[in-house]
């Protein structure tokens, strides 16, 4: 989609072409990207959760990396970050202004990238099940503006889906796609997978020991997770690659936050 490349003609056209200046926003979004998935995850699941998960998207190499790079990549980190705070304050408050940054946000996931497009949409369409019968019919009005407001990238969106992927040089995925980009994610660092896995058994004891319905999210938090996963693993294999550790960046949030859920009620120190 043409939204980032027109955000860097505009911002290179009025501060230069210096690598600081084409950075910084990039940088600055993904860094304010953690303050509003902070707030999800506290909200969702607990504050130990919210921690562990927000810690990691610090400092991981994958989150790190990709907010250095001046493509879509963090931008698209910080407008699904939005989306996902937005509509969780609605479900809550049910105030229009929150509905209404939400649809500022989905429209800009939606000509950021296409991955974020597709999670944006995921994210709409499941939170609708919670709402209460009186927040749908706004709920329904704002998904019709977003629609709308996305309606001048159609074409551009229907003739890049006619090119299929990235087929002539990127191979689709294999078997061992899955433990590659798991051990990525930890440096394949032996200490790091440690730590993150004791982290993790932590958590299932704490759950056993202190039983947690979760309410919905138990299947928001996967779904979110996992959805663009399969949908891109799926259409890699089957029709034309286009799956990569980078279009993962949007949804990888709610993996933390999903394996690490049994934390909520870690200690902060």
């Amino acid at each position: 989609p043409p939204g980032v490349q027109v955000f860097e003609w505009a911002w290179t056209g009025l501060f230069g072409t210096s690598e600081a200046v084409v950075k910084l926003p990039f940088i600055l979004l993904a860094v304010m990207a953690l303050f509003p998935l902070y707030r999800f995850a506290l909200a969702w699941t607990g504050a130990g959760t919210a921690l562990v998960g927000t810690a990691l998207l610090a400092c991981l190499q994958y989150t790190v990396l990709y907010a250095q790079l001046a493509r879509p990549y963090a931008i698209g980190f910080f407008t699904v970050a939005v989306l996902s705070d937005q509509l969780t304050r609605y479900l809550a408050f049910g105030k229009r202004n929150h509905l209404a940054w939400a649809v500022v946000a989905m429209v800009a996931c939606g000509y950021v990238h296409h991955f974020a497009l597709l999670l944006g949409g995921v994210m709409v369409a499941s939170l609708f099940f919670l709402l209460k019968p009186t927040q749908r019919k706004p709920y329904l009005f704002a998904c019709a503006v977003m629609v709308l407001a996305y309606g001048p990238n159609l074409p551009i969106f229907m003739r890049q889906l006619g090119h299929g992927g990235l087929g002539n040089w990127l191979p689709p995925p294999e078997p061992a796609w899955i433990g590659t980009y798991l051990t990525w994610i930890l440096h394949f660092s032996t200490p790091l997978m440690v730590l993150v896995g004791g982290l993790i058994g932590y958590g299932i004891l704490q759950s056993i020991r202190r039983p947690w319905s979760g309410g919905p999210a138990r299947w928001i938090l996967p779904l979110w997770a996992l959805a663009p996963f399969v949908i891109g693993y799926a259409y890699s294999v089957w029709r034309s690659p286009v799956l990569q550790y980078s279009v993962l960046l949007f949804s990888f949030p709610f993996l933390l936050y999903w394996v690490f859920g049994g934390s909520r009620t870690m200690g902060r120190n």
